[in-house]
């Protein structure tokens, strides 16, 4: 097994030390120099990515869909993860340890554990909301808790009988909590309330100031630092019946939370950390970034290397020998799909079209095409030298099939189209493509596969149209049949005669993303789970593995005895069988 990168989805900052959760690895920053963060440390993989990260002292608490971790970092070079408390399978959204208390939110309410020994936590007590706990903050003996609709004061003077004793109910959809100096900060849909709480059973509104759509909210002194998902605000609370703009930093999208440290606000997302310094809060700045996490959208192998459509990240070209990303192409659009011949990477780059880059030099891989279609590149295969580009306009209905010729492909050149009801998902096997086209125009439930002649380029006609039902998303072919995905099932089409239809259907845990065909065997992904599937009798597929993943995975292809997967997980190679 092996993996590579993967999206940031959790970070906390301690002293000059930044601990993220990357790929599902806790990785440990050291931040000293704020415009060159340096990685110290990476964890062996953990079974999954962490939703919520936080650092006391020499322990990290890891809380992701399994459980809550709790992981010894007092010597960076020997990571060792100490305890699991295993939770209800649903999404934890809160998090945060004071003193030998962690208290935690999921969709249940909130839990509240004893962790005066990190290798051995237990339970406390728990306290049930109905629609669960979308943030949370803990001031003295109260924590405040906010449900996507109200919020809560729960007295936890005794953490093993939380007892509520106040809560605040004129708010539209609240979904972040902070509290200071007898105040709390609630952001709605529409705008931050500010709440006397002094006496929490009688809560009552000091002021409102108008910040929509906030994604987190942090305090530090007469700071309220505010994320809409663009830009950092700061705001002086000094009076807390007045709160005042102090200044504004547009910044990348928030995923995660915001966490303050001295002069500094970390902002974490998907792809990067941005440091802000804050020392003027008039003034914020941009003073570093550390942008190594990265996720996957679909991957080619061809040789020693694996070719990653990464979103916005463009095409990444990863030496599978060390294993190490040794190139990058950022592109303009958003790379959706890849496919790999010879010295030639191809392609399909969304709203920016169709494009061609030589990659014998893998350090430095150099665009020799680019292409535009009237639509969004969804997906590419090459076959007899012809590329062929699957495209949708969003949802409208007008994409299609088009198609050029690589047979230089660096003087590549267009050859000819097929309108259809757009084309997400492109494969091809001799004068046949297929191509599936997400829902039909005007449903939301139903979706549908092409048979399309391309004996001829230039003049592609559609043979055929069969029904999917539900959401047709990436398809396979091998010897006559078509395995096609998307929503929460495999549907299997016999193609070898003149009509084609469908055969079997396959529902794997979960949702379904892409599939691929090898040997007789069928790999599906989708959701945290790889499925591999015996379709040696193809309507009769029959489960050979379920494997669980650390990440989501959106892409999968099959070369020798590897199983290549990308998604948020980064890059994940698994060895075959895995039976």
């Amino acid at each position: 097994m092996m993996q590579l990168g993967g999206q940031l989805t959790s970070m906390d900052v301690q002293g000059d030390r930044a601990y993220l959760s990357e790929g599902a690895r806790l990785v440990i920053l050291d931040v000293s120099n704020p415009t060159n963060p340096t990685v110290i440390a990476r964890s062996a993989l953990m079974p999954q990515a962490a939703s919520q990260i936080v650092v006391r002292g020499a322990v990290v608490y890891w809380l992701d869909g399994g459980g809550l971790r709790t992981i010894d970092v007092s010597d960076p070079a020997d990571l060792i993860v100490m305890d699991v408390y295993p939770l209800p399978d649903s999404y934890a959204a809160a998090l945060t340890v004071v003193g030998t208390v962690v208290y935690l939110g999921n969709d249940d309410g909130l839990y509240i554990l004893d962790a005066s020994d990190p290798g051995d936590l237990w339970l406390l007590s728990t306290y049930e909301l109905f629609f669960g706990v979308e943030d949370m903050v803990v001031v003295n003996d109260l924590a405040y808790v906010v449900d996507g609709f109200d919020l809560y004061m729960v007295n936890i003077s005794q953490p093993a009988a939380p007892v509520l004793v106040g809560e605040y109910t004129q708010i539209s959809f609240a979904g972040a909590v902070v509290a200071s100096n007898g105040a709390a900060y609630v952001a709605d849909s529409q705008s931050l309330h500010v709440i006397d709480v002094h006496i929490p059973s009688s809560p009552v509104l000091l002021s409102t100031y108008p910040l929509s759509s906030v994604d987190d909210l942090a305090v530090a002194g007469d700071i309220l630092y505010a994320h809409d998902g663009y830009a950092l605000s700061l705001l002086d609370i000094s009076n807390p019946a007045a709160p005042a703009l102090q200044g504004e930093l547009d910044t990348a999208s928030l995923d995660g939370k915001l966490r303050v440290m001295g002069q500094r606000v970390y902002i974490p997302n998907e792809r990067a950390i941005e440091v802000i310094d804050v020392a003027n809060p008039s003034s914020p700045s941009l003073i570093g970034r550390y942008d190594d996490p990265w996720s996957g959208e679909d991957v080619a192998v061809a040789g020693a290397y694996a070719y990653v459509a990464a979103g916005e990240d463009g095409l990444l070209v990863i030496d599978l020998s060390l294993p190490a990303v040794v190139g990058q192409h950022n592109t303009l659009g958003f790379a959706q799909a890849v496919a790999a011949a010879g010295d030639f990477a191809y392609l399909a780059d969304g709203s920016s079209g169709f494009k061609i880059f030589y990659v014998a030099n893998p350090a430095s891989p150099l665009l020799v095409g680019s292409h535009n279609i009237p639509d969004s590149a969804e997906d590419v295969a090459v076959a007899e030298d012809v590329a062929y580009v699957g495209s949708d306009e969003f949802g409208f209905g007008n994409g299609g099939l088009y198609a050029f010729d690589v047979t230089y492909p660096e003087a590549a050149y267009y050859l000819g189209s097929l309108s259809l009801d757009d084309g997400y998902g492109v494969a091809v096997a001799g004068n046949r493509a297929y191509v599936t086209n997400g829902y039909d125009f005007g449903s939301l439930s139903e979706g549908a596969l092409y048979q399309v002649d391309v004996t001829n380029p230039a003049q592609m006609v559609l043979l055929q149209t069969l029904h999917v039902d539900g959401f047709a998303d990436n398809v396979a072919v091998d010897a006559g049949i078509v395995y096609v995905v998307g929503g929460s099932a495999l549907h299997i089409y016999d193609v070898s005669g003149p009509f084609g239809g469908q055969i079997a259907e396959y529902d794997p845990p979960g949702s379904t993303a892409d599939v691929a065909v090898a040997a007789g065997r069928a790999y599906v992904v989708g959701s945290l789970r790889l499925t591999i599937l015996d379709v040696s009798t193809p309507a009769t597929p029959t489960l050979v593995s379920s494997v669980t993943l650390p990440g989501h995975a959106f892409g999968v292809a099959v070369v020798g005895e590897h199983v290549f997967l990308t998604g948020d997980l980064g890059l994940y190679v698994l060895g075959l069988p895995l039976e």
